[in-house]
């Protein structure tokens, strides 16, 4: 049986150092009103009367974007051409060399590291969580990652909780 690799905060953060610093103002595309953001190819609408959008203002069309997956906004780790979209998709690829992440488009980093023999360290999963969701958010990659570092270190030594014995 294949031992699993361990990935470290330290592994990841200095993994993702690199690529945030290549590009430290990168904002991930928004969907937001038609044209505020010409790189989302998502396409807005308002349809009252499909029964499908009951509740709705208004929706996207994600079918032509190369930066979301669906209509709520959710952002791909590679676009179609497999190069990397998202911050955690840059490091999957670059760092790592992740050659099929288009299978494992939302879900989360560790399920993703785990398909992969990966175990990941509580730091470390917090980290890859955190950066991906303050970028999801809009927030440019070199203040995505400061939160996570933050993020981390105020967790990071508190003590893990275990089961109770009853």
């Amino acid at each position: 049986m294949e031992e699993k690799k361990v990935l470290k905060l330290e592994d990841v953060m200095a993994g993702l150092r690199p690529i945030v610093q290549s590009d430290p103002q990168f904002i991930y595309p928004q969907q937001a009103e038609c044209g505020e953001d010409e790189r989302c190819g998502c396409l807005e609408f308002e349809d009252e009367d499909d029964p499908d959008r009951e509740g709705l203002e208004e929706y996207y069309d994600y079918s032509e974007c190369e930066y979301h997956l669906d209509d709520d906004n959710t952002c791909r780790y590679v676009k179609e051409d497999e190069t990397p979209a998202c911050v955690v998709g840059h490091y999957f690829v670059k760092e790592l060399g992740f050659d099929n992440l288009y299978m494992f488009e939302t879900k989360a980093p560790t399920f993703v590291l785990e398909a992969h023999g990966y175990e990941v360290e509580a730091p470390a999963q917090r980290f890859l969580n955190t950066i991906q969701s303050q970028q999801d958010q809009g927030w440019a990659w070199e203040i995505a990652y400061e939160q996570a570092e933050k993020d981390v270190a105020s967790h990071r030594f508190m003590p893990e909780v275990t089961d109770a014995k009853e």
